[in-house]
């Protein structure tokens, strides 16, 4: 999922969540209570935020990787955070691989293109098993990509997002499906950019 939003200052930024799956929690056995998104800025910042509970130092801690340093900040409250750490990358590091060399263009740029980073799993009853399910989110029609898992049984899907300025000729398309690949996608827009988020499925 990704969407426009605003912060603080009316500063327009596109936000996205991803959800943490199994081979990553093996790397982070203290983690809980993950939180992954990444938050692109209109200014060009960008940066990559995995927020937990560590079950070990019994803090909140939030991991957020710029382009060109990391900061981490810890707590016992989640939403009073301090800084504790801004460092360069390091190499090996879980999430310090999340790390751009640069910062991405600003949203006055045209044309804007920025494919964000992918995630695939299975829809077999032992991928769907991995899957943390949210009982409590109350999925938004309007700007909420919604896939019944059920008209994609036995699958194999990818679900990919992108912005680009609205009328982009090599953007502003619909997707191909070539082959057996069946692909469905959802667009948003700020009226000058667009999100498109999309599936992208093969049957097992």
């Amino acid at each position: 999922m990704a969407e426009f939003q605003k912060n603080k200052r009316n500063v327009e930024y596109v936000i996205g969540v991803w959800s943490l799956f199994e081979f990553l929690e093996l790397l982070l056995p203290n983690a809980v209570n993950t939180d992954m998104h990444f938050s692109y800025f209109s200014d060009g910042n960008y940066h990559f935020s995995f927020k937990y509970f560590d079950s070990v130092e019994q803090v909140y801690v939030d991991h957020k990787v710029y382009h060109n340093h990391v900061a981490i900040y810890k707590g016992l409250n989640r939403d009073k955070l301090e800084l504790i750490e801004r460092r360069d990358r390091v190499e090996g590091n879980t999430i310090d691989m999340f790390m751009m060399t640069q910062k991405l263009p600003t949203w006055n740029t045209r044309p804007l293109t920025h494919i964000f980073g992918s995630v695939g799993m299975s829809f077999s009853p032992e991928g769907l098993g991995k899957a943390t399910w949210e009982a409590d989110i109350i999925p938004d029609p309007l700007k909420d990509f919604i896939i019944d898992v059920g008209d994609y049984p036995q699958s194999r899907v990818s679900f990919g997002c992108s912005i680009f300025d609205l009328g982009n000729p090599y953007q502003d398309v619909p997707l191909s499906s070539p082959g057996n690949v069946s692909i469905v996608e959802k667009r948003t827009t700020n009226g000058k950019l667009a999100i498109r988020m999309h599936m992208s499925t093969i049957p097992d």
